[in-house]
């Protein structure tokens, strides 16, 4: 059997070696075998096929002629490319450094479920490049569109499927827990990052806008990100990797991550932008989705989602919880690490009881019967088990049923309470008189005339018109808990009339909060105020003229 020493690159064996070290240099030796061809690091890799490209780069499958194996070989597009002198090369230097940063960062990250990387090299031309391991599969993304689109299969049918994906997407949250223990955040958690392969395999991709935990980005680094952060263009979707002054994707961004909070930015982000993937698996929508970026970035700013349960109406309740602190809007309120998100996911596939969420005898039961129903079978107790639970059922329901209305009653009443304490006629009120004097003074303005009054006020703008927006998303509470399903029974709890007041008593304080921004010099959020206030229709062209 042939053995190899390192100490005196020698071979010892029946079999000889197509060459025997040569001197060259001081000492230096040039060892030729059959297992190692004798090619420069441009022929080493031959391209087969271009598979996939973004802003940066693009990847290639390659042959990698050394180790007679595919890998999947990534390099700057040719706009980036020092190879390239038409290139610009203070920008060229940047995207190179974020390049070979997540090449870098990657390669630390070893687990089986982030994509391993395997060189990082330049070629005799210039061109830089990296190797990794060629997943043949398709991005988790790409599953949940197929299924979506799929006019055959029924809303039900659909949940189901999406639910088989569930597996990988516990495998991800394995993946970003193990880079949290090793002090790395990903930043850019989406479907689209998540890659399934053919063998069942997931990996968690694109690692180009990861930090360092605790580390202070230096100028140099600040500078690196520049080509992965958000700027709000208004012909840009929401599920793209943006350019700005905020890192991420808008549709999946935490809300401190979307303020462009970054110091805030920590795991607890990451698993925001986890809840986010779970929640569009389940339900098939985006939680954040808007009709403009700009409307997408103030929502994920203000962690404004629709509750999963309205979205998708028959999704398992223990999983809207999950979803639901998961997304929490403050930090300490989500899971504490990616492992107990998915922990909780792997109770509610295995039939067992997640932690959060108030079961009832009823499902209790259904849960033992799901868990145990082979060992029933076998019993012989199925049929017993069956009989018991129709008479259970109706009970049980009935039980719960009204359980859960006094609930309702009891979140309605606090509601209600909440809308007297802001009294938000009165305060409606207040507002149209503050606009009134203010668009009054603003018609008297000329540069020989300036209103030191309109220039005082604009120096605060914190009340502006937060207690307005306090006002109608209170209003916009108690309607929400008023049409909401009890028990997937719908219970009267507001008059038709009444709650048509109320949707109009909420708008028209949005509408005055954003007049009295656009007056006293927050056009930009005034804006974002009437992007996001529901049920304006044609009316918004008015009022976005107004504050423009």
């Amino acid at each position: 059997m042939p053995t190899f020493h390192d100490s005196d690159i020698s071979w010892d064996g029946d079999e000889e070696p197509s060459q025997r070290p040569e001197a060259s240099g001081e000492g230096a030796a040039s060892y030729r075998s059959k297992f190692l061809p004798a090619v420069s690091i441009s022929e080493r890799y031959e391209l087969l096929q271009e598979v996939g490209r973004g802003g940066m780069g693009k990847v290639y499958l390659a042959f990698d002629r050394f180790l007679d194996r595919e890998v999947a070989l990534k390099q700057l597009l040719a706009k980036h490319s020092p190879a390239h002198p038409h290139t610009n090369p203070a920008d060229t230097n940047m995207v190179i450094e974020r390049f070979l940063r997540e090449a870098k960062v990657t390669a630390q990250l070893d687990h089986p479920n982030i994509i391993p990387i395997y060189e990082i090299a330049e070629r005799e031309d210039g061109e830089i490049f990296y190797t990794m391991k060629f997943v043949r599969g398709v991005s988790l993304l790409s599953r949940l569109d197929a299924i979506n689109t799929n006019e055959e299969l029924s809303d039900d049918q659909k949940l189901d499927e999406r639910l088989k994906l569930l597996g990988y997407f516990i495998d991800a949250c394995h993946g970003v827990a193990y880079a949290h223990s090793k002090g790395v955040l990903h930043r850019d958690i989406k479907p689209e990052n998540v890659m399934i392969g053919k063998y069942g395999e997931s990996l968690v991709v694109d690692w180009g806008l990861a930090k360092i935990i605790g580390q202070e980005e230096s100028e140099v680094e600040t500078d690196i990100f520049k080509s992965g952060m958000i700027q709000v263009d208004e012909n840009a979707t929401d599920n793209l990797t943006q350019a700005g002054s905020i890192f991420g994707t808008p549709a999946y961004l935490a809300p401190e991550q979307a303020r462009g909070e970054n110091s805030k930015v920590g795991p607890h982000s990451d698993i925001f932008s986890l809840g986010a993937m779970l929640y569009e698996l389940i339900s098939g929508h985006s939680p954040l989705h808007a009709e403009t970026l700009r409307a997408t970035l103030f929502k994920a700013a203000m962690g404004e989602f629709q509750p999963l349960e309205e979205v998708c109406p028959n999704a398992p309740r223990e999983l809207c919880a999950i979803v639901a602190r998961t997304m929490a809007k403050k930090p300490e309120d989500r899971w504490k690490s990616a492992d107990d998100l998915a922990a909780e996911l792997e109770a509610w596939r295995s039939g067992g009881r997640v932690s959060i969420y108030e079961y009832s005898s009823y499902e209790l039961f259904k849960r033992f019967v799901s868990r145990n129903k082979g060992k029933l079978i076998a019993a012989g107790l199925v049929i017993a088990a069956t009989a018991g639970v129709f008479a259970f059922n109706a009970w049980q329901d009935h039980a719960a049923f009204n359980e859960a209305l006094a609930e309702r009653r009891g979140a309605l009443s606090k509601a209600e309470k909440d809308i007297e304490t802001r009294k938000p006629t009165e305060l409606l009120a207040q507002a149209e008189s503050e606009i009134k004097r203010l668009e009054t003074q603003q018609a008297a303005y000329s540069p020989s005339t300036p209103v030191p009054e309109l220039a005082a006020s604009a120096k605060d703008d914190a009340p502006r018109s937060r207690e307005l927006i306090a006002a109608a998303e209170a209003i916009d509470e108690r309607l929400r808990l008023a049409n909401e399903p009890v028990k997937d029974e719908f219970v009267t709890f507001i008059p038709s009339d009444e709650r048509q007041g109320q949707e109009k008593l909420s708008q028209s304080l949005r509408v005055a909060a954003a007049k009295l921004e656009a007056l006293l010099g927050g056009w930009k959020l005034a804006e974002e105020i009437i992007l996001s206030t529901p049920g304006l229709g044609e009316s918004s062209k008015e009022y976005l003229s107004y504050v423009a």
